[in-house]
Parts: C-alpha cells; sequence; structure tokens
C-alpha cells in the first residue's frame, strides 16, 4: 500500500443540527491519502483507523468545540496580518532614517580622514 500524500482533515458543517460532525473522507476498502486531524495531529489513511480516531476523548472534544477553535484561529490570522503590516511600515521608517545616517558616517570618515 502507497501513501500517495498527505492531506489536512476537516468535519463537515450540518446545517440541519448547525454543528461540525465527522464525515470519513476515505472510501470503504480504499486507501491512498493520508489525512492529518488537527485534534492532536493523528494521522489515518484507511476507514478503521478513522473510524477509530473519531471516538478519541480529545477528537470528540476538539469536534464539539470546532467554531470556537476556527474563530479563535481566524483572530490570530487577522493578528497575525495586522503585525505584518506593521512590520513592513517599520522597516520603512527604519530604512528611510538610516539613509541620512550612512550619510552622516561617510561624511564623519572624511572630515575624519582630512585631519
Amino acid at each position: 500500500m502507497a501513501i500517495i500524500g498527505q492531506q489536512m482533515y476537516h468535519p463537515i458543517f450540518n446545517f440541519d443540527t448547525q454543528e461540525y460532525e465527522d464525515a470519513c473522507p476515505i472510501p470503504p476498502r480504499k486507501s491512498g491519502f493520508q489525512y492529518v486531524c488537527k485534534c492532536n495531529h493523528t494521522t489515518f489513511h484507511t476507514m478503521s483507523e478513522f473510524k477509530r480516531h473519531i471516538k478519541n476523548k480529545g477528537h470528540v472534544r476538539y469536534i464539539s468545540n470546532y467554531l470556537e477553535n476556527m474563530k479563535e484561529t481566524e483572530e490570530f490570522v487577522s493578528l497575525i496580518k495586522q503585525q505584518r503590516i506593521e512590520i513592513g511600515l517599520l522597516q520603512q521608517k527604519l530604512a528611510l532614517l538610516t539613509k541620512p545616517l550612512a550619510k552622516a558616517e561617510t561624511t564623519l570618515s572624511i572630515l575624519f580622514e582630512l585631519d
């Protein structure tokens, strides 16, 4: 059995119950892709491994809190974007301030050479 690649496992949203549920991404008696679950980075590539994994207490807790986890993740992503913007602005300010400093250093070195 050859493992083709690795994919992240994501539960599906049930619109009737308004909750996330587990749905096996692997067809019966097939394998190939290795799936990684975010609950504790467990990997599985067969349906039996998937069924065993979703019974785990940690996974059940992860699915019940999936919506909150996603909100928290979105908040972190937006925070990272804001911080990258701030870093870019600070780098621009630093570049603007280092140009006159470099000119002053060259002027000072020329003046010290004349003495």
